[in-house]
């Protein structure tokens, strides 16, 4: 018999954020800092992404996460599908999607279920962090996020770990 846990799931999107410097491609890493909310996670690596509202297009959360996180704006999004809004009739919408990698969070002792969408981005603009809930982002290179998974995965955000092992292991 499965334990039933109480509360209606979060569905949140979250951003792989990429860029070229030098011809070395980075990823956007910031320390997760919410030690009012969440202080076991507190000062681990992670990358941006948070909850997608009641009926907001998931594109519209995964921009306003990013913005809202780390002040970067999105210019594209690479290794995915979205087809165009289907109007089914004045009230009704839908879209069907395919992000880079789909995860369930699955959490113990009642706590609350996680489903969530990454997205691998392109971004511009200079890192300006929210304060209460991320600190120092840095710019990572492949090889440095592949040696912090492999050598120091307890400095990861343990949410996210799986995800960016996937991301090192199956993107070009």
């Amino acid at each position: 018999m499965t334990k039933k846990i109480s509360g209606v799931p979060v569905i949140f999107v979250a951003g792989i954020l990429e860029k070229k410097e030098n011809g070395v491609k980075k990823i956007l890493i910031q320390t997760r800092w919410k030690p009012k909310i969440t202080l076991k996670y507190s000062g681990l690596f992670e990358i941006p992404g948070g909850r997608i509202n009641n009926y907001e297009n998931i594109f519209e959360a995964l921009a306003r996460e990013v913005k809202e996180e780390c002040g970067l704006k999105i210019i594209s999004c690479r290794n995915f599908f979205r087809e165009k809004l289907f109007k089914v009739n004045k009230l009704e919408q839908t879209m069907i999607f395919q992000p880079f990698i789909c995860q369930q969070v699955l959490t113990s002792k009642g706590g609350i279920p996680w489903f969530g969408f990454v997205f691998i981005c392109e971004v511009q603009g200079k890192p300006k962090m929210q304060k209460g809930e991320t600190k120092d982002p840095r710019w990572v290179s492949i090889k440095e996020l592949k040696k912090l998974l492999d050598k120091q995965p307890n400095k990861i955000f343990p949410h996210q770990y799986q995800i960016l092992k996937y991301y090192i292991n199956n993107t070009k």
